[in-house]
């Protein structure tokens, strides 16, 4: 699954700078941390004492993540980071 939303990630970048005005480079860092992610436990293959401290790990590079789009994302794209009484009407 984690590989999965790496190809999705991937493909956002690529196809946003293929196709449009906006390209979406900050979309690499989510696509190269999940790959990376998803591959290693394919590979690997983890022990289940390892996974289960794992899961108490996992939740702070997760968090850090997703701020990190939050804020990439609402920078980027177009009208999304103006407070709301300086918009036209």
């Amino acid at each position: 699954m984690l590989v999965a939303f790496a190809l999705g990630w991937a493909m956002l970048g690529v196809l946003s700078s293929r196709f449009t005005n906006r390209p979406q480079r900050w979309s690499a860092v989510p696509a190269v941390a999940m790959g990376v992610s998803g591959l290693a436990l394919v590979v690997l293959t983890p022990e289940n004492a390892t996974l289960t401290a794992m899961s108490w790990i996992w939740p702070v590079p997760i968090l850090a993540l997703v701020a990190y789009i939050w804020v990439r994302a609402r920078g980027d794209l177009p009208g999304t980071h103006r407070p709301v009484h300086a918009r036209v009407r």
